[in-house]
């Protein structure tokens, strides 16, 4: 069936998005012995890192006569320079590492093509790292690490001038934006029966971020028409008129974002059938703020309804690797996820309820003078128990060399 041009005609988009990136890094650092397991240091350290994009977006017929450019062409350049103390105690398989760092950070952008925009900003942070690895004794260890960084807002994200390359869908930064500011904290202990061959692992972090730049919406699915926004000038279509865009979406800075995450393993020897046995489970809970506008004049201001995205995993995987002989090894492993997600704002309340696993067996054996036969067959489903969704294959495959 062919298209009917008195129906409707179509738009056609053809974009272009060469990016080019490079970046250096180096530091200068003096360490001052105070003992023979002490010392000072005076660290300094600095990156630069520059990215151009040229975004071209045509929109055309069918046969792309007439394009209508919409080019956005940015291009940055940003310096980290960090200078600070640290202090380095080890003794006895026993170590305490501790660092503090004056952050100052300094951005050179600008937006060119149908609409230009300068953009120079500098950051000042303070930063710190601290590391302690405890030996208990032989068979038992703990280790920690405790870290601070930041994540700088990037041009597009400050940029104060609509991005109109998707007309539907238009987008804008704030220039008011700030670098988020993370903390995390990782906590490591193992037991490792050398005798016995057995190890036991558990693992737990935290991370959190003060200023996490978050995406922030404003929808509206019939379309509205911008006439204005604050002082920012609006870009016409190829007519010449207003867009009449269904979101618009920009950035806010927010706090409330959290990842939990803590994991256990567990290997042995089987001895009586010749293999090795691995457990592991674990929960992993993440939130992330965003931010909704009810309308414009909101978004101008910066007034939004705060939605948390909520995603919380159950994961537990087990593998029985063979320690026969040199020619023949198999291996039989299982794993699977189920994960709930949920926002704040949804209207219902629901959670989403969703199940992936795998199951996977490989065999490989050396025979006749040096022959190799290998086998693998792998199961794999998703189920989806919200939306009644249910996926699932098997893949083999054979190999003889």
């Amino acid at each position: 069936m062919q298209n009917n041009p008195l129906l409707y005609a179509p738009i056609y988009q053809h974009i272009l998005a060469p990016n080019r990136e490079y970046g250096v890094r180096g530091s200068l650092v003096y360490n001052e012995p105070l003992s023979q397991s002490c010392q000072l240091s005076i660290q300094y350290r600095f990156s630069f890192e520059n990215e151009m994009s040229d975004q071209k977006a045509f929109y055309t017929d069918q046969a792309f006569d007439n394009p209508t450019p919409m080019t956005i062409l940015s291009e940055s350049g940003y310096w980290t320079h960090r200078v600070g103390p640290g202090f380095r105690y080890s003794k006895n398989k026993n170590t305490i590492v501790a660092n503090v760092y004056y952050q100052r950070s300094i951005l050179d952008g600008r937006i060119g093509g149908g609409q230009s925009d300068k953009i120079d900003k500098a950051f000042n942070n303070v930063t710190y790292f601290g590391m302690l690895n405890f030996a208990i004794n032989r068979e038992n260890s703990i280790r920690v690490f405790l870290r601070s960084g930041t994540t700088a807002p990037s041009v597009s994200q400050l940029q104060n001038i609509f991005d109109v390359s998707s007309p539907q869908y238009l987008s804008i930064g704030n220039r008011n934006l700030v670098p988020s500011f993370m903390h995390r904290l990782n906590f490591h202990y193992v037991h490792s029966n050398l005798e016995k061959g057995r190890t036991f692992m558990w693992m737990f972090s935290a991370h959190t971020q003060q200023n996490y730049i978050s995406s922030s919406t404003l929808y509206c699915p019939t379309g509205f028409r911008l006439t204005q926004f604050g002082d920012i000038e609006i870009p016409k279509n190829q007519q010449g008129e207003n867009y009449t865009p269904q979101r618009i979406t920009s950035y806010e800075n927010m706090d409330g974002y959290w990842n939990l995450r803590t994991h256990i393993s567990l290997g042995l020897p089987l001895s009586f059938m010749k293999c090795n046995l691995n457990i592991m489970a674990g929960v992993n809970y993440t939130v992330m703020p965003s931010a909704v506008y009810g309308s414009v004049e909101n978004m101008i201001a910066h007034k939004y309804t705060v939605n948390h995205a909520n995603n919380i995993g159950y994961d537990a995987s087990v593998t029985l690797g063979s320690n026969i002989s040199e020619n023949i090894d198999f291996t039989l492993s299982w794993n699977g996820t189920f994960n709930q997600a949920w926002n704040t704002s949804a209207k219902n309340g629901g959670k989403n309820n969703y199940f992936n696993h795998s199951a996977t067996g490989t065999l490989k054996w050396v025979f006749w003078k040096g022959f190799t036969f290998t086998a693998s067959c792998s199961f794999v489903q998703y189920k989806g128990f919200t939306t009644d969704y249910d996926e699932s294959y098997v893949l083999c495959n054979l190999y003889l060399g």
